[in-house]
């Protein structure tokens, strides 16, 4: 086999992997099978691959054929496959005038260098070729290219396209477009103001475009409006076309310059989708004619949810209250309740519903209140809720609010008593306590009959035991227990718990339910099934008689409905039972087990009842499901140094496709399905697919490292699903190597796991006596005598030591000198990182002698993870003189690092001589770490645009990587004017389609339309957010302060109307157009082009057009891939703050008269007129008007006068529309006797001034 794959991956084994953690492609090879000590050259297909992409590939194999776990690896080589032909799109012409224009293309060159050009020509035949702006390109995305044509012809039409030619040979061009010298450029942009003017059915808007006139000309400006969508090749809106609806004027209605352009459209009907598209026309003899994109304009929206404060709150009941407004389409209202706040799965939306309540009304037409009613709620408990409205635009939900039930009385539960004996028990129960403290006792009696207590009520002559338990508020529902003693052996008890808090007081407990018990009943227990087959199973359980007779059945059933006993009552089979009855003498406790029937595929229930004179009680219930193969692991045996023998039982249960496997790990951790992570799977000989009892399975492993623990699992597999057999363990035998030190003969290795003696000697040294053995060739390590005995708890190299014959040789003298043992010098080597070869750097052991060395494992190895030995075998040249000798190190291979994230954002311009700060050097990495920048900080850089770059080394490096990020910062020159960042030339409007339940109580972001997990942070002037995804981020800055708090979850960002929005991207594709939105209203902010490391800023107005309230903020751009990126952040846009303001003047009246002349009246017109100009929306405005009265006049015409003069003024400030607050006073007389004394005196103030 092969695998394949677009990265260089490898885990622990060698294994070339992909992304996620296995092989990408598996290709098999040609041939799938090698014989044992064959050799043979593998081949295979790989098809679909991407053009002009690397791969890398390995062969690998299988030694096991009944494994899937490879078990050999090969080298890894990768190839690029040749490219794909270039792809060229003609874009529309830009920069119209009365003699030239822009031709625009845009090239994908797929890899290779590509020339790019134009054709034009006044024919569709073309005919002149010109290089396009840049001539040349590369890589693999889409670049923009372009071409000034002059010297055109008016009212001509240029017909065009563009044409890419790879170095590779191929060439393609674009489809042929045209244009008309002369003509204006019409741009349809986003309507606005779109709302309901009247009722449900009428709507208004604002549609709005651009019109760009060429030099010299006249642009007469239209719009097309209809409910058909329809264009022709023009590009022309049909519907306004000859024959069809009349075009609308714009304003302007005509322009000799560029222009912004709208029309304000009333009479729309709600619930309709119209369509617009902006039109210019040059007015010459032969009229020219522009088209822009075609619009629309929905008369209906997702509603506008509002969750309001929960009311009437009780212990257990509670009224929710929301708000909805259907916005043109009748909307359905519902309510969330949970006992969690979690909003996991789509931030802002509760993850489960307690309850999903109906709101009252059930529907809401145009906007109101509703509400909702919650109940069987629990005490002194915190819930949260949320209002939802739904309609034929979408799903919204309102905000997450909660509430705390008040407390209420405990809820006492009887359960059934247990450990009862001939003259003990423990009575059981659970309390909630209502939400404070509960003191909680127990109430019982011997009766001779039922006393037949009702439900809540205290038992009749019941006497509480001596103990009284706690259960805390704070704990929640509690079990408690008591023990009585002191009982009646054969007597029936009756008892139940009680329980008083602060809401009851003492004075009134609330009872539990009556239960019962015999003391001296017997006691059984359910235990698991066993020997389960297709046809029968085997029912355990156990009973102790507690002194009187006991008879012990089983009952097994489909149908897990219990009595109110808590038995198995349904449909209950009673097999028979073994032994049947436990007698009164027998003390212990007694296995019982019954033969039951069973049917294949089926879901079976049992518990063990037990009877005596004392009473009757059940076992709890278990189940088990016929059909289902059963594995069970079961001890290794024959465990020795290399080899052992794994063991289980396999029950098929009649599943003739049942397999069955043994997984074993050097690692006892296992999966979510209790798996381990298998170095090695081996199938058992055995046969396994016939049968319905158990098999026993057996596999015999060998080459097993000694002195090591190994884990291992049964399983089984068949039709109906998987079985998991336990994880056993084994440890293999330590192993003693015994080598001769210069002697002759062989020995071979000693296993053993216990205290034991050596291995006798077998090696012969001529003139020579053994005298024991030594860790060290040289005897310099620990020695051990001929006889002694070693632990065996480790692993252990022993070189025998020798010491020269006293007898001698040859006339007694001693033999000739023995064979030395030259030294190796070889250090542990410096720890490497995973993924690094084996090389000369740590294969460099030093023999003291000439000779050979051979390494194990060899150079170029790949080692896992984790403390690793190395050997060296050294064979010296003059092996007359000198032993062969092994040496070992190990060396440690670092994990792989992961790699940590780096959130930098290009910097906020800076003015030259400003040094680099925090301000700008400012990025922030996932993981704790050192930040070094260049340039650094304190530099002060010269105009123009430069690139930071951060080196940040992680303070846990064995753990992580090291990372680079670079950002552009543009450095201003002094007292130079600013210009304003420029966007695409000519920016691709993409289709706006209202996003779905706008707008999100929290910021998202998604790639490829996939929601990522994202980590929203303000900023720490709290006027923005930092949205960060795994590989990108947003950030979004407004100049308004939150309205919400920092901790505020619901990241909303507030804007206040006039003001701008700075939004700034990393992570996007390089060079690629970034386009910004604001929903519900769908309204086109604008675009700009990331700069060549995927980063961006904008800062962008705020239309005057969007309506104060709750937005949807929106960047859409690509990945690196050409994948869709959208970041959506909630906004609040508010009014503008205005300073206050005042307005004062006079009017002066005739003697004894409150008649205002025209002229008079012309006097306060133009002072109302003055203040409204100067008022918002949100002012707050208060009219002070004061009528005096000149002390001539006499009572009783004074108060009369001085009201009246106040209520003239007062009457046509009101006509003149001048809104607020009216105070009229008559305070009568002026102090004055003096002409001016008669007048109305007029003061005017206002919260904001515009």
């Amino acid at each position: 086999m092969f695998c394949l794959s677009t990265v260089l991956k490898v885990n622990s084994f060698s294994a070339l992997v992909g992304p996620t953690g296995v092989c990408e492609t598996k290709i098999s090879s040609s041939p799938s099978s090698v014989s044992k000590d064959n050799t043979s050259n593998l081949t295979g297909t790989a098809t679909g691959l991407q053009p002009y992409t690397v791969y890398y590939f390995q062969a690998y194999i299988n030694k096991y054929t009944s494994s899937t776990t490879p078990s050999a690896y090969g080298n890894i080589y990768s190839f690029r496959t040749s490219a794909q032909a270039p792809v060229a799109v003609t874009l529309s012409a830009s920069d119209i005038t009365a003699t030239s224009g822009v031709l625009n293309g845009s090239v994908n060159p797929n890899g290779p260098t590509t020339t790019v050009t134009f054709e034009y020509g006044t024919t569709t035949s073309l005919g002149t070729t010109v290089n396009a702006i840049p001539n040349t390109t590369a890589g693999g995305a889409p670049n923009s290219a372009n071409y000034e044509l002059t010297g055109l012809t008016t009212g001509q039409i240029y017909y065009y396209k563009v044409i890419a030619a790879q170095s590779a040979g191929s060439t393609v061009s674009g489809e042929l477009k045209s244009f008309t010298v002369g003509a204006p450029q019409a741009t349809t942009l986003a309507a606005a103001n779109v709302a309901m003017s009247s009722g449900l059915s009428t709507w208004q808007a604002r549609v709005n475009g651009y019109i760009k006139v060429p030099a010299s000309t006249r642009s007469t400006n239209k719009f097309c409006l209809s409910t058909n969508s329809t264009t022709n090749s023009a590009g022309a809106m049909t519907a306004c076309t000859t024959g069809g609806t009349s075009l609308t004027s714009a304003v302007p209605e005509s322009s000799t310059a560029s222009t912004s352009i709208y029309a304000d459209i009333t009479g729309l009907t709600g619930g309709t989708t119209y369509y617009f598209q902006a039109v210019g026309i040059n007015e010459t003899s032969t009229p020219l004619y522009s088209y822009g994109e075609t619009m629309t304009i929905n008369t209906s929206a997702a509603p506008t949810v509002t969750t309001e404060n929960a009311s009437s709150i009780a212990a257990n009941t509670a009224t929710l209250n929301g708000t909805l407004a259907a916005n043109s389409s009748v909307t359905a209202g519902t309510f969330c309740l949970s006992t969690s706040n979690s909003n996991v799965e789509v931030p802002g939306v509760l993850d489960s519903c307690r309850d999903r309540i109906t709101s009252t009304p059930g529907t809401v037409a145009v906007s109101g209140a509703i509400t909702g009613s919650a109940t069987g709620l629990s005490n002194a408990t915190t819930y949260y809720f949320q209002a939802i409205g739904e309609n034929a635009r979408g799903t919204v939900y309102g905000a997450i609010k909660s509430f705390l039930t008040l407390a209420g009385p405990p809820v006492p539960v009887t359960t059934a008593a247990t450990n009862i004996g001939a003259t003990t028990a423990t009575v059981n129960g659970s309390v909630n306590p209502g939400g404070s403290n509960a003191s909680v006792r127990f109430c019982y009696v011997s009766a001779g009959s039922d006393p037949g207590t009702s439900s809540g009520s205290k038992i009749s002559g019941c006497t509480y035991w001596n103990e009284t338990a706690t259960v805390t508020a704070a704990i929640g529902t509690s079990n408690v227990s008591m023990n009585l003693t002191g009982l009646t052996a054969g007597s029936t008890y009756y008892f139940q718990v009680v329980a008083t808090n602060a809401i009851t007081g003492s004075g009134s407990p609330v009872y539990g339910d009556q239960l019962s018990f015999v003391a001296g009943g017997p006691v059984v227990i359910t235990l698991d099934a066993t020997s389960i087959t297709s046809s029968a199973a085997i029912l355990n359980g156990t009973a102790i008689s507690n002194g009187s007779t006991t008879t012990v059945s089983f009952c097994i059933t489909t149908d897990p409905t219990l009595g109110a006993a808590g038995e198995l009552n349904t449909s209950c089979t009673n097999p028979t039972t073994t032994p049947s009855s436990v007698s009164s003498s027998t003390t212990s406790t007694v296995n019982e087990s019954a033969t039951a029937t069973v049917s294949n595929g089926t879901k079976y229930y049992f518990q063990i009842k037990g009877v005596n004179a004392r009473g009757t009680v059940y076992g709890a219930v278990k189940s088990f499901t016929v059909g289902t193969p059963v594995a069970t692991t079961s001890d290794a045996s024959s465990v020795a140094g290399t080899t052992a023998t794994l063991n289980g039982f396999i029950n098929p249960n009649g599943d003739g496709t049942t397999t069955a496997i043994f997984c074993l790990s050097d690692s006892p951790d296992l999966d979510d399905n209790g798996k381990l992570a298998c170095d090695q799977e081996v199938t058992p000989a055995q046969n396994v697919t016939s049968g319905s009892s158990d098999i026993a399975v057996n596999y015999a492993l060998s080459n097993l490292n000694p002195g090591s623990t190994y884990y291992f699992q049964a399983i089984a597999n068949g039709g109906a699903g998987a079985s998991i057999g336990s994880v056993f363990d084994f440890q293999t035998d330590r192993e003693v190597i015994f080598y001769a030190n210069g002697a002759s003969g062989s020995m071979g290795s000693q296993f053993a796991r216990t205290t034991t003696n050596l291995s006798t000697n077998t090696f012969n040294y001529s003139g020579y006596d053994f005298v024991g053995w030594n860790t060290a060739s040289d005897a310099s390590g620990e020695t051990f005598t001929a006889t002694a005995q070693y632990d065996f708890l480790s692993n252990l190299e022993l070189y025998a030591q020798w010491s020269a014959s006293a007898a001698g040789g040859g006339g007694g003298s001693n033999p000739g000198p023995a064979k030395q043992n030259p030294t190796i010098t070889w250090n542990n080597p410096a720890p490497i990182e995973f993924g690094t070869l084996l090389s000369g750097t740590q294969l460099n052991a030093l023999l003291s002698v000439p000779g050979t060395c051979v390494y194990t494992p060899p150079l170029g190895s790949l080692l896992p993870a984790g403390t690793q030995t190395l050997s060296v075998t050294c064979t010296p040249t003059d092996g007359n003189t000198y032993n062969t000798i092994t040496a070992r190190v190990t060396i440690v291979v670092k994990k792989a690092k992961g790699k940590p994230s780096i959130i930098w954002f290009n910097p906020t311009p800076i003015t030259n001589p400003t040094p680099l700060s925090a301000a700008q050097l400012n990025a922030a990495a996932s993981v704790p770490g050192r930040y070094t920048y260049s340039p650094a900080r304190g530099t002060i850089l010269p105009p123009g645009s430069h690139v930071l770059t951060v080196h940040f080394v992680p303070t846990n490096s064995d753990e992580n990587e090291e990372l680079d990020a670079r950002v552009n910062i543009l450095v201003k020159e002094k007292n130079k004017p600013e210009v304003a960042p420029q966007g695409p030339t000519n920016p691709e409007l993409p289709p706006v389609t209202d996003p779905v339940g706008t707008p999100p109580s929290s910021p998202s972001a998604k790639s490829n339309g996939v929601l990522e997990t994202v980590k929203v942070i303000p900023n720490e002037e709290q006027t923005g957010y930092e949205i960060q995804a795994a590989t990108w981020a947003v950030k979004i800055t407004s100049t308004t302060k939150f309205v919400q708090s920092a901790a505020d979850t619901m990241g909303r960002v507030t804007i206040e109307k006039g003001n701008t929005v700075t939004t700034s991207g990393i992570g996007f594709k390089p060079n690629t157009q970034v386009d910004v939105y604001v929903f519900s209203t769908p309204t086109y902010l604008g675009s700009v082009i990331t700069d060549a490391l995927g980063n961006f800023t904008t800062t962008l107005p705020m239309p005057d057009a969007l309506k104060i309230g709750d937005h949807t903020f929106q960047v859409n751009g690509k990945t690196p891939d050409e994948a869709v990126r959208t970041a959506s952040v909630p906004i609040t846009l508010l009014p503008t703050p205005g300073k206050p303001g005042k307005a004062t003047f006079s009017i002066y009246y005739k003697l004894d008269t409150f008649f205002l002349y025209d002229e008079d009246k012309a006097t306060i017109m133009k002072y109302v007129k003055a203040v409204k100009s100067k008022l918002t929306k949100s002012s707050k405005v208060t009219i002070d008007v004061v009528g005096w009265v000149q002390p001539t006049v006499i009572s009783p015409h004074v108060e009369w006068l001085s009201i009246n003069r106040a209520r003239a003024v007062s009457t046509v400030m009101r006509s003149a529309g001048l809104k607020g607050k009216y105070i009229l006073n008559a305070p009568g007389h002026d102090k004055l006797n003096i002409r001016s004394s008669r007048r109305a005196e007029v003061t005017i103030t206002w919260t904001n001034s515009k």
